[in-house]
């Protein structure tokens, strides 16, 4: 009775019944691709050799659709179920609770690191004497409302804040065009395969977040034309990454690995006929906007996956605790800039999650294979 009533908190939780539309999943899944990519940027630290980064963050795409449409896939084989609950019916409450529990702490410190990065830039390079807590506070706290509201108005909100986002980077991708030099991505492969194998393995560790889908899946008001908001968040955000490493190479060269933060580089430097010049203002208008929304769902992903581990029917309650102690962990975890740059290498946890979520991947085919030869034996 037990095991039977912990599998039964996997399923949507009852306390909200909202829904969501393609364009929404879309937008939220697209904006928590690009979020890390407008700040710090981490591939841009992968190798000194920037002129190949481009070429890994292509490869990266294949295999980073395959997994998403298999995250899918997984919540369709599941109907109504989290991820969490899958987890739980697949493989018990002991063995899903610890697979979960590792699903769980990805998230969170995926989220940890947002915030700090946010307070970095800001006090890096606009407000030096603000403390770095004013900062994640702020953001925890916004995250912490929308969660505490629930999917529905956090995924309404994601519309508007793509709007940004998409403004924010057409103007990055376009007004610095009479700068760059195209023979900075010269000569391709210079060096080997080493580069774009560090590039690509660094780019699929972000799309290893894309494990939310299985969380907001459930909510979605049409869950047969699921597959389409996904590839094309997949798509879009792996396009505009891939234009973004382009203008970063042919604008900075190799000088492009010393930045701590080349979207605000880039920024500073656009300059439009002695009009339009340091738009980086409107990057942290965009960065606030951005952060406090992925902050708010990863918050809510957290809140209610730990329920569904806890055996909870609601998990709104754990929000406001989830909010303060993530806001505790980025304030403390890192002890400088260059280790919250150092934590997002793909030598740091990058392997790890990799890692991991091969594993993950490996052991839920091993469990679906396993259900349906079962149910083929019991029928």
């Amino acid at each position: 009775m037990g095991t039977r009533n912990l599998r039964k908190t996997g399923e949507t939780q009852g306390t909200e019944d909202a829904r969501i539309s393609s364009l929404q999943l879309f937008a939220l899944l697209t904006i928590a691709r690009l979020v890390p990519v407008t700040i710090i940027f981490p591939l841009v630290w992968a190798s000194p050799n920037v002129q190949d980064l481009w070429i890994g963050a292509v490869a990266a795409l294949p295999p980073s659709l395959v997994f998403a449409l298999f995250v899918v896939r997984l919540g369709k084989a599941f109907p109504g179920k989290t991820i969490f609950g899958i987890l739980l019916d697949l493989f018990g409450p002991v063995f899903g609770r610890i697979v979960g529990l590792g699903l769980l702490t990805t998230w969170f410190f995926h989220l940890i690191g947002l915030l700090r990065s946010v307070a970095e830039v800001h006090v890096s390079a606009i407000m030096t004497e603000t403390p770095e807590v004013a900062f994640i506070g702020a953001v925890v706290a916004a995250g912490v409302y929308a969660a505490r509201a629930g999917i529905e108005p956090v995924a309404r909100t994601s519309e508007i804040v793509l709007i940004a986002v998409a403004l924010f980077f057409c103007q990055l991708l376009l007004l610095p065009l009479d700068v760059a030099n195209p023979e900075h991505l010269q000569p391709i492969l210079q060096h080997g395969w080493e580069t774009p194998i560090l590039s690509a393995l660094n780019t699929m560790t972000y799309y290893s977040s894309f494990t939310i889908i299985g969380m907001v899946l459930p909510y979605l008001g049409r869950k047969e034309g699921a597959q389409k908001p996904v590839v094309s968040a997949v798509l879009v955000s792996g396009a505009l990454i891939v234009a973004f490493i382009l203008m970063l190479t042919m604008v900075f060269g190799p000088l492009l690995p010393s930045l701590a933060f080349p979207a605000f580089s880039l920024a500073r430097i656009v300059s439009v006929a002695n009009f339009l010049e340091r738009t980086e203002s409107l990057g942290m208008v965009v960065w606030v906007l951005s952060h406090s929304l992925e902050c708010s769902l990863l918050v809510w992903c957290c809140s209610q996956g730990l329920a569904g581990l806890l055996g909870l029917s609601d998990g709104r309650p754990l929000i406001i605790p989830l909010g303060f102690l993530s806001a505790a962990l980025a304030s403390n975890f890192f002890g400088s800039g260059p280790e919250v740059h150092k934590f997002y290498q793909v030598r740091t946890i990058g392997t790890m999650l990799i890692g991991f979520h091969l594993v993950l991947v490996v052991l839920l085919l091993g469990g679906l294979i396993w259900k349906k030869a079962r149910s083929r034996s019991e029928s």
